[in-house]
């Protein structure tokens, strides 16, 4: 009983040593286990069935509730922790089709303020400050590419804030190489148009 006795106390000893230890280290700053979870978290995939696209997207981010949005088909992924909140969404918006891919990309870099943009073939990057009624959401921007298919813009954005812009490459990255690849096996193309 006597041995137990000490084991006991013994145990209990090693561990309040262990977590002396573990209290004295400094924390990380937020920005490094930021990049660290960008970095090492799998990716996920969700599917559209409607619309046929698709979105890679981090798995630590939570899907949102997004019924009552301004837009169609599509999802939103969201993170937010010390204050800082990291979304990814993509959706469908209605492709003009009289204008080229440069009319358009110019016509949405001015509506949304964008402040650098690159056009290729069929699609487009833009990058620039939230705006919110018109007024900009101090430390915080945003990237959108548009890839156009089947009469229809699909639509990818990431809105971060610019403070950890450098930690989120891959997720930036995500966007730029986003490509939208099943929105060309839609077996039923009415359904793109039904719903706009």
């Amino acid at each position: 009983m006597r041995k137990l006795l000490s084991a006991f106390f013994a145990f209990l000893l090693i561990a309040g040593i262990f977590e002396w230890i573990r209290n004295t280290q400094p924390e990380q700053p937020f920005c490094n286990v930021l990049r660290e979870a960008v970095n090492s978290c799998p990716l996920a995939e969700y599917h559209d069935t409607t619309f046929g696209f698709t979105m890679t997207y981090p798995t630590f981010m939570h899907r949102e509730d997004t019924k009552n949005d301004h837009f169609i088909g599509g999802a939103r992924f969201t993170y937010w922790d010390h204050w800082v909140k990291i979304t990814m969404e993509c959706h469908v918006s209605k492709d003009r089709k009289e204008l080229t891919t440069m009319q358009t990309a110019r016509w949405i870099v001015r509506k949304l303020h964008a402040s650098k943009w690159r056009v290729g073939h069929d699609a487009f990057v833009i990058d620039g400050r939230m705006y919110e009624g018109g007024r900009p959401i101090e430390g915080y921007s945003y990237r959108r590419k548009y890839v156009r298919g089947r009469g229809v813009w699909y639509v990818c954005t990431l809105y971060y804030p610019d403070l950890y812009k450098n930690d989120l490459t891959r997720l930036l990255r995500l966007v730029n190489r986003w490509d939208a690849h099943e929105s060309k096996k839609i077996s039923n193309e009415s359904a793109i148009y039904g719903y706009l």
